[in-house]
């Protein structure tokens, strides 16, 4: 088999697994309003869950991409699928328990990033060697949307199709416990023959001083605020859900709908947003620059209108947003070869920049859920200001990454030609 085709097929299936496998971590991105009902908890509380997953994700994300760089992806990932499925089933039998649902979610953050995360993001990193790194996660993030669309596409057509909420929510959550029950399996099955492109000598396997590299190379840190920013943006747009039922009172399916075009049918489009930083601007970085300052204007006018917009026009901008956004998450992690980490580091550099970058997480949700609770419909607007904040502060970052990249090009020539004379 072509070895393009190969690794194109290899990143089809990885987006199949890391679509299905963050589904229930991200449940309210979707089911916002019917979890709420459901567990009978308040906004701040349902922040509350994805605060201590991503709490649970930080302590372990950096052992999790250690570990990563000597053990077989392939059986991280599996297992890790596996595991999801029995606490995906065990949150359906017991949602209005919001002790366990905790405990679920801290759980998951083992299941989902510990291993599976960095085992994801260092596989298409080798395999975009082939076809490019913004087309390898353009291609990923696509198939990734996908499945993550279709699983919840599912499960919410499901919840409609009982007349009990509990009930209907309950046959929801096997839906997509199903999922990653069964992707694990078509995962070894299609992945029997591909053998990971890891060091081959002793010599150039990961060791405690290349760990000290990666966490010592002011890059990673760079790498990693500035996504701080941009991630945090990115999950800002899922508040776009109760905003829009709330504020412009859109049904909790419509929104429900809309959510799903927002947060993974938009990521179908990943790969045009690959091929647009790699064939136009030959460089992730500069289509950062772009797209966050497109964000920033449309963000900027939805808050400037306000609740005197029609529902239909606030509708179509928050889709316009979430269509940019998600773009640039799709290709953010291709950042990290581009500014040049060593490759051999490459599952901890990516553990560093996810630890720093995925902090938003712990605090965020729990923060937007609080304005709500306290100040209503005027807490979206405190909401719009932080995202434009953080919109100019990725600008500056992706600039700053751009310039040093730069003076390294040019410093490296220097001494090339220093040598050559």
């Amino acid at each position: 088999m072509n070895k393009k085709v190969k690794s194109i097929i290899t990143i089809f299936v990885l987006g199949m697994a890391g679509g299905s496998i963050y589904c229930l971590p991200y449940l309210k991105y979707i089911f916002y309003d019917q979890m709420i009902q459901t567990m009978h908890i308040s906004d701040a509380q349902l922040g509350l869950m994805i605060s201590v997953y991503s709490l649970a994700c930080t302590i372990i994300q950096i052992p999790g991409g250690i570990i990563s760089d000597r053990v077989s992806s392939k059986l991280s990932i599996f297992w890790s699928l596996l595991i999801t499925s029995g606490l995906t089933i065990l949150y359906a039998f017991m949602p209005s328990n919001y002790g366990m649902s905790l405990a679920i979610w801290f759980g998951m953050a083992f299941t989902t990033i510990f291993l599976c995360w960095p085992a994801i993001m260092k596989t298409i990193r080798f395999l975009g060697e082939d076809i490019g790194g913004g087309t390898a996660y353009g291609i990923y993030y696509a198939v990734n949307g996908l499945t993550g669309g279709l699983v919840n596409m599912l499960a919410l057509r499901v919840y409609g199709g009982f007349d009990s909420p509990d009930k209907g929510f309950f046959w929801a959550i096997i839906v997509i416990a199903a999922f990653t029950l069964i992707i694990p399996f078509v995962l070894m099955a299609l992945l029997h023959d591909y053998k990971e492109p890891t060091a081959a000598t002793a010599a150039e396997k990961p060791k405690a001083a290349d760990v000290k590299a990666a966490l010592m190379n002011p890059t990673v840190w760079i790498i990693s605020m500035t996504l701080f920013f941009v991630y945090g943006v990115y999950i800002s747009i899922t508040y776009f859900n109760p905003y829009l039922t709330s504020v412009f009172g859109i049904s909790e399916s419509l929104s429900g709908n809309l959510s799903i075009v927002r947060q993974f049918l938009f990521m179908a489009l990943a790969p045009l947003t690959g091929l647009v930083a790699d064939k136009l601007f030959h460089s992730t970085l500069k289509w950062f620059r772009v797209g966050l300052v497109i964000v920033f204007a449309v963000i900027g006018g939805m808050y400037l209108m306000g609740s005197s917009a029609s529902a239909t026009l606030i509708m179509g901008l928050t889709l316009v947003t979430s269509f940019f956004m998600c773009g640039l998450y799709s290709v953010m992690f291709s950042i990290i070869g581009e500014c040049n980490v060593p490759a051999k580091v490459a599952g901890t550099a990516i553990s560093i920049v996810s630890v720093v970058a995925y902090i938003p997480d712990m605090f965020i949700h729990t923060m937007y859920g609080k304005f709500i609770d306290t100040y209503g419909k005027q807490g979206y607007s405190y909401i719009f200001i932080i995202m434009l904040v953080m919109c100019v502060l990725g600008f500056l970052g992706i600039s700053y990454l751009v310039a040093r990249k730069k003076n390294m090009e040019k410093n490296t020539s220097a001494v090339k030609e220093h040598a050559a004379a």
